[in-house]
């Protein structure tokens, strides 16, 4: 049974209290104090509709201060029921954040571990740019001394 199926069968019960009194009393006034049963018969027809109407008019107002409340109350029962799904949402949402920045943090790893490998690789070609410009020096030198060494011969031999 929902919260307005339960207010709407309370008002309804109320209501027929309420009615069941009215018609107990007209049916069996009450006879202990016969000062109080004068006072109730000198009521005219007049005050008696008057009387009547002011009821009636502050039952409707507590009747529609009840439908406010049932509805106030539905309001928040509507919003209880989404919660559920709310929460799932921002655990879906959180999830995917928190594998979002596990992605970038590996990838952040890979970055920073490539970084500090150039340093590294820098220096190993420079050991094989300064060997290979000291290989070609060599072989520059060892050129260079051949070519004064058969130079230097051509210019001791006889037959010139």
């Amino acid at each position: 049974m929902g919260i307005k199926d339960f207010f709407a069968k309370t008002t309804s019960a109320l209501k027929f209290r309420k009615a069941g009194k009215q018609n107990y009393e007209k049916l069996h006034p009450e006879t202990g104090d016969e000062e109080q049963t004068r006072s109730t018969t000198l009521i005219s027809a007049d005050d008696s509709g008057t009387i009547q109407e002011k009821s009636i008019e502050k039952l409707e107002k507590i009747e529609q201060r009840f439908s406010n409340l049932v509805s106030h109350l539905e309001g928040i029962d509507n919003n209880l029921k989404s919660f559920p799904d709310f929460v799932e949402n921002q655990s879906k949402l959180t999830q995917q954040l928190l594998e979002y920045i596990r992605d970038t943090k590996e990838k952040d790893a890979k970055v920073i571990e490539a970084l500090e490998s150039i340093p590294k690789q820098t220096a190993r070609q420079n050991r094989r740019f300064v060997r290979t410009v000291a290989l070609v020096v060599g072989i520059g030198i060892i050129a260079l001394l051949a070519l004064m060494i058969v130079i230097n011969f051509i210019m001791q031999s006889p037959g010139q």
